[in-house]
């Protein structure tokens, strides 16, 4: 069997970093496309400057397309957007590595196909990753909760978490096989995986049982929840240092907000109290919990699907 020459991975760093910016870019006229007035946010201090910054931009190319609606407009540059980002970026020479879960994959070069999907595919990715945050912190009702901070999660996550609570995790779940099935269609085994992945079998999706494919990208989509709770621990993170060193300079305001976002993502746990003088430990202490609770659930899912035939 001939073998594909493996070659590096050049600037994985870097090159993530940038789609990751890419995307939040992209995330500023998604957001105008779902919230196109200012219901809702003009005094909520976390979503204001989105706003003005989408409609910023926003005014910057409305003369191009003249009196089309401004969510018509935003969703024009957003497709405009993505497919410029499929054909600049040079997958002959670069990797382009995309992951969900445990199914990670790499665009193909010799064609704009795989490109132009893995630009689609990386947004998709990003706002699956929003939407597992909102399944999880944004109550199942027909409106934004009444914190701040739940609101500012509520109408990032649209169209998301305008679903029916009691639809909104098969809607999170097909979305997630969906991305999957795309990712393992228009992308290729990678040069290098992480160690734990190595005894993952990447095996293209039309060589899968039809009978087991659902599953396979259930899994998947499960996986790739779970690792966005890892998104949460690292927010955590950021968060508990900034509110120590805010609440050593004095700085009260930041502290609360800081608070504010850190009740939100610890849930239930919120309850807890443990100080050492004047710092907040509880914080922490979830932080391990999540941790925790995020390797024991990816490895139970990981042993699950190298189980199946």
């Amino acid at each position: 069997m001939t073998r594909r020459a493996r070659r590096p991975n050049i600037g994985a760093m870097e090159f993530s970093t940038l789609d990751t910016l890419f995307n939040l870019a992209l995330f500023v006229f998604w957001f105008r496309i779902w919230t196109p007035g200012n219901e809702g946010f003009l005094l909520n201090p976390y979503l204001a400057p989105l706003g003005g910054l989408a409609d910023s931009a926003l005014n910057f190319v409305t003369p191009v397309f003249g009196r089309v609606p401004r969510r018509w407009a935003a969703a024009a540059v957003l497709v405009a957007l993505l497919v410029l980002r499929g054909l600049a970026l040079p997958v002959e020479r670069m990797a382009w590595v995309l992951g969900l879960g445990f199914q990670i994959r790499e665009a193909a070069g010799g064609g704009l196909a795989a490109p132009l999907a893995f630009s689609g595919l990386s947004f998709a990715l990003f706002l699956f990753k929003l939407w597992t945050l909102s399944l999880l912190y944004v109550p199942p009702r027909g409106g934004p909760a009444a914190s701040l901070a739940h609101s500012a999660l509520y109408y990032a996550a649209r169209p998301f978490t305008d679903v029916w609570g009691a639809l909104r995790p098969l809607v999170w779940l097909a979305f997630g096989m969906g991305a999957g099935w795309l990712l393992l269609a228009h992308g290729r085994e990678p040069a290098a995986l992480p160690l734990p992945l190595l005894r993952v079998r990447m095996a293209p999706v039309s060589s899968d049982p039809p009978a087991l494919l659902p599953l396979k990208l259930a899994l998947g989509a499960l996986s790739g929840g779970v690792e966005a709770v890892g998104v949460a621990a690292q927010l955590m993170v950021w968060l508990i240092l900034a509110s120590w060193v805010f609440q050593l300079l004095g700085l009260g305001g930041a502290v609360v907000h800081c608070r504010e976002w850190l009740s939100l993502l610890l849930g239930p746990m919120r309850r807890w109290s443990v100080r050492l003088g004047p710092l907040e430990l509880a914080p922490a202490l979830a932080l391990l919990v999540l941790l925790l609770a995020q390797v024991l659930l990816q490895g139970l899912l990981l042993e699950t699907y190298l189980r199946l035939p």
